[in-house]
């Protein structure tokens, strides 16, 4: 939270009436979504309509925002677009009540696509409301994950079995390495071959994932890319009480293949059928 004191323009001497963005405990509807996205923390935005420690925001708008915080429209002043409204979709609604122009949130673009590709749906057919719902390791702002390595471990004890104990997601995907990193610290018995990275300390290389659309096709052809070298990227872990299905991908806009469907699907059709057949567990 410390971090935000420098980014804001105006001096903030208390956080109590400061318009310091509040800790982002999740986006979407955590109580019923399938699908439940792990990151390391939210990125920070000063220009959104975020809630805030000044009076203009109410309680129940705070609810309103983690809980709907996707929207069909921008009527509401707060929030961010979903789909059907695919030119809108995944931008953030600004302190102007207008919703932010340029490209969509990458993130949150390449969240709803892989969405799409599990549940076999049109990527505009997708709903952040009820599909999915995305939380954090940390739940305070910070550019380039700043203050998570010293916050991770009071924001775990704190949060995450609370947050994972509300969710009936069956399916907990963690894409890239620095969530996956954290995540590897609050999970234990995630083995080796989980996640795919260069140790920058050690030099040493984690896991194995094809390295290019092309790496994929020709490890395909020669075997070194089957069902049991896809499988180590999907584990089984109990967490906050649930059985999950903990899935590494590579990061959004990686170069490393990482779509799940299609002539460069990064997994074979039996593997995604298990992860929709988790999807149903009781």
């Amino acid at each position: 939270m410390n971090w935000q004191v420098g980014e804001w323009e105006q001096k903030i001497n208390t956080i109590e009436g400061s318009v310091m963005h509040r800790p982002e405990a999740w986006t979407g509807a955590l109580d019923k979504a399938k699908i439940i996205f792990l990151a390391s923390n939210p990125s920070f935005n000063p220009n959104e309509a975020f809630p805030d420690y000044s009076p203009n925001w109410s309680e129940k708008q705070i609810l309103d925002f983690a809980t709907k915080r996707f929207t069909t429209t921008d009527e509401r002043g707060y929030g961010a677009v979903d789909a059907p409204n695919m030119l809108e979709a995944d931008r953030v609604i600004l302190q102007n009540g207008k919703v932010a122009q340029g490209r969509p949130v990458p993130y949150w673009r390449e969240v709803r696509g892989r969405v799409a590709e599990i549940l076999n749906k049109d990527i505009s057919e997708v709903s952040a409301d009820h599909d999915y719902v995305m939380t954090e390791l940390v739940h305070c702002k910070s550019f380039n994950e700043i203050g998570v390595p010293e916050s991770l471990a009071f924001c775990n004890e704190k949060w995450m079995n609370r947050i994972f104990l509300n969710s009936p997601a069956r399916l907990v995907i963690v894409m890239g390495k620095k969530p996956a990193e954290k995540v590897l610290e609050v999970i234990p018995g995630i083995p080796d071959s989980w996640g795919a990275w260069k140790d920058q300390n050690s030099g040493l290389t984690r896991g194995d994932w094809p390295k290019s659309n092309q790496d994929l096709q020709s490890r395909i052809e020669n075997g070194s890319w089957a069902l049991e070298d896809q499988r180590k990227h999907s584990v089984v872990r109990t967490v906050g009480g649930l059985e999950r299905l903990l899935i590494w991908l590579p990061r959004p806009n990686s170069s490393l293949p990482r779509t799940l469907s299609g002539p460069n699907a990064c997994i074979s059709e039996e593997l995604l059928n298990e992860w929709q057949e988790f999807l149903t567990k009781e």
